[in-house]
C-alpha cells in the first residue's frame, strides 16, 4: 500500500470520529494525521525492505570500512525518521 492510499484511509478514519463531519478539504486534523500516517507507513516499508542491512551481522562485517559506516548511518537515519514520525503522532 502506498503512502497516498494510506493517507486517504487515515483521513477517513479521523473524519469518521466527528459527529457532524466537515469535508475532507476543511478538516486540517484529518489531513495532518493522514500525512503523518502515510509517512509512517513508508518508513515501516523501508525498514522492512532494508532489514537485511541491520539484521545480518555478516553482511555488515563483510563490507569495507566506509561501506559499513554508510550502511549504519542509513539504518540510523531510517530509525530516526520513524521515531520523529511516531513523535509527531503522539504530540497530536
Amino acid at each position: 500500500m502506498d503512502s497516498a492510499n494510506y493517507n486517504q484511509i487515515m483521513q477517513g478514519f479521523i473524519l469518521a470520529l466527528y459527529k457532524n463531519p466537515p469535508s475532507v478539504a476543511d478538516c486540517q486534523m484529518c489531513i495532518k494525521f493522514g500525512d503523518i500516517a502515510g509517512r509512517l507507513q513508508e518508513n515501516f516499508i523501508t525498514l522492512e525492505d532494508k532489514r537485511g542491512d541491520w539484521l545480518d551481522i555478516n553482511a555488515i562485517l563483510n563490507k569495507s570500512f566506509f561501506d559499513k559506516i554508510a550502511t549504519l548511518i542509513s539504518v540510523l537515519t531510517l530509525f530516526a525518521t520513524t521515531g520523529i514520525v511516531l513523535d509527531n503522532i503522539l504530540k497530536d
